[in-house]
């Protein structure tokens, strides 16, 4: 009797453990739109950083879809990869269902910013679409702080040549209308 209540305890616990798996990311994206501004004005990108250290910047100008859009990569070091771990992790996007501020709060115009996490599977055998956690682009103020801190952070590793260049072709663009 003393066995099987024994195992049953010890089956209960390996359950509870294996429910308390820490997720890891494998991508973070953040997104980013100017906003209601005249369309040759407009402009958006995506800076998405992986955890083999590679970030890319994919970048829009103007409101029109088939206007080419602008690609820079870059590297990380493993030291900010660690810094980003923690500002993910601070940000509870992993963790917890970030909610959002209700309709009559959100703020009008200005721009517009999120972040998507995509999960590392923790068993890369099984066929199955990845996880994704993803804030809105209104957080609430519970949540709104720390996920500014993240997008500072992801903003903060594209190198400064990647952003003289696309501010040079932004201002290019906005000069000449294309």
């Amino acid at each position: 009797m003393k066995n099987i209540l024994l195992c049953c305890l010890l089956l209960v616990m390996v359950s509870c453990s294996n429910s308390q798996v820490e997720n890891k990311w494998s991508s973070v994206s953040y997104m980013f739109e100017s906003g209601p501004l005249p369309p040759v004005y407009q402009y958006s990108y995506t800076i998405t950083i992986n955890t083999g250290c590679d970030g890319i910047v994919v970048a829009f100008l103007g409101s029109d879809p088939s206007n080419p859009s602008l690609t820079y990569k870059f590297r990380v070091s493993e030291d900010s990869l660690s810094y980003l771990t923690e500002a993910i992790n601070e940000s509870k996007i992993l963790t917890e269902d970030i909610d959002e501020l209700p309709d009559g709060v959100r703020p009008v115009g200005g721009h517009l910013e999120k972040v998507r996490v995509i999960i590392a599977d923790d068993n890369p055998n099984f066929d199955r679409p990845p996880r994704v956690k993803e804030s809105p682009y209104f957080p609430s103020d519970k949540y709104a702080g720390d996920l500014r801190n993240l997008y500072k952070v992801i903003v903060s590793f594209v190198p400064q040549s990647v952003r003289d260049d696309f501010d040079a072709k932004k201002e290019e663009f906005q000069k000449n209308g294309k």
